[in-house]
Order: C-alpha cells, then structure tokens, then sequence
C-alpha cells in the first residue's frame, strides 16, 4: 500500500493535546473501497517497502468505509502526544483494514483502491492528562546514571508503592533484553530524621528493588546494592526533606 508522509515543522509536546483531520475521496476508477484509512504520528520518519498495510497503530484511523467518488469525507481524531513526533504518516493500516468491491461484475476491475487527499490540518488543544516519564534504561548502557522517576516508597520504609511497578518492570525488560550488562543499584534519602537511620533505609530501599528485579527474573550475581543515606545530595536547596534526594540510582558496573 502506497502512503504520503510530511515533515511538521515542529515536534509534538508531550502531554498535549492535538486534533488531527485530513479529507479523502474515492477515485472514481477504483475497483474497490477500504476501511482503515488514517495518521500516524512518529519521532522518525516510515521506511516500509512492501504492498501491505502499514502494521502499526495510528493516532487518528477511519471506522467507515470510505466508498464516496463525488464528495469529501472527512477523518479526524484527537489524540495525545508522547513527545518528540516529527513525521506523519497518511495511508492504510493493517489491523483496521479492509476492502469492498466497488464495480459491478460486468465493469472492468482494476483491484485497487485510490484516493485523494485533501486539507490536511493539525490542531493543538493544549495540555491534557500529563503523561508519566519514566527513566530511559538505555542511557545506561553508555555508562550513564539512571535515576527511576517514578518510583516512591512508603513514607519512611522500603515498601515499594504500586505506582511505582511501571517503572521497575520496564527497568527489568531492559535487563532482560540486555543479560550482558550488570549492575550497581544505589540507595538515597534525605536528610530528615537521624543520620544512621537514613543510612540503613537507603541500604533497604537499593535491597528491595534488587529483590524486585530477581522475582521478575534478573540473576541475582548481576546486581549489588549500596546505600549512601543522605551523603550525596543532588540538589541542596529546598531544606532536609528535598524529594529530590530520595532517589534510586542504577548504572552499569561492567
């Protein structure tokens, strides 16, 4: 399947909301018509080079089948940004995709099914429901620090909180993915309470993401701990209990 793709001239902001609308019309030659017509937002630019449907998951898809040769039909949808989308694409998508016969048998059938595109238009509606960042996994394997973003605990324990589970889970499918890769796991707090107290709750915090990660599969030889209390503060301002400094650490020890 052919599709048409643009450049915007700026990337999408995460977070935010955009309406998307483009009009298309059957070309009045066709031998069919298709469900599945819509956009697909991406950071980097489509390089399929087969005859099928694009597989993927656009933004904006058409539910109808689009079968009007003497007007425009409009499809549009509103979605929200990742962040980072530079490139749409127009065309047909696989998992929406189908076709209907569009000539009688006696006709000539030449199989396909061609539109025109028209107007084009993208609509910022600004910032809905934020959507949570996580910690790029990967930066570690360029000897980079990762601190989780996401991840909290128990006030004053080692419990990590549901919300956190996100965030970890994709920290051990990164680990997975990587079995060649060991790593240090550091444990920080702030500097509320007693010194020796934050020492071995940032010892217990590196402890319980490491046993998080050995149920979720990750050997236990490629992981060791280290709690650092409230010794190595990131940001020194905004008093003892800066949530800043209570963070999790991990980088490649190899």
């Amino acid at each position: 399947a052919e599709y048409l793709q643009g450049e915007l001239t700026e990337e999408l902001k995460m977070g935010n909301s955009y309406t998307f609308s483009f009009k298309v019309s059957l070309a009045e030659l066709s031998g069919r018509a298709i469900k599945g017509l819509g956009a697909y937002f991406t950071n980097e630019k489509l390089n399929y080079k087969t005859n099928s449907a694009i597989p993927a998951s656009p933004q904006v898809i058409s539910s109808e089948l689009i079968k009007s040769t003497d007007g425009w039909v409009e499809v549009k949808g509103t979605f929200t940004a990742k962040g980072g989308e530079k490139f749409v694409t127009i065309g047909a998508f696989k998992d929406s995709f189908t076709t209907e016969k569009t000539v009688a048998d006696n006709q000539n059938d030449f199989k396909k099914a061609y539109y025109y595109i028209s107007s084009p238009n993208l609509v910022s509606g600004g910032v809905t429901t934020p959507v949570r960042q996580m910690a790029n996994f990967e930066d570690i394997k360029s000897g980079k620090k990762v601190i989780f973003l996401t991840l909290t605990f128990e006030s004053g324990k080692a419990k990590i909180t549901p919300q956190s589970y996100e965030e970890i889970d994709a920290c051990a499918k990164f680990l997975t993915n990587n079995p060649e890769i060991n790593v240090q796991i550091d444990g920080h707090t702030d500097a509320v309470g007693a010194a020796d107290a934050n020492q071995k709750l940032s010892e217990e915090r590196a402890k319980a993401i490491k046993e998080y990660l050995k149920n979720k599969g990750i050997a236990d030889g490629r992981m060791k701990t280290v709690g650092y209390g409230e010794s190595k503060p990131i940001e020194t301002t905004g008093g003892e209990a800066n949530p800043k400094n209570r963070r999790i650490e991990l980088y490649k020890t190899n």
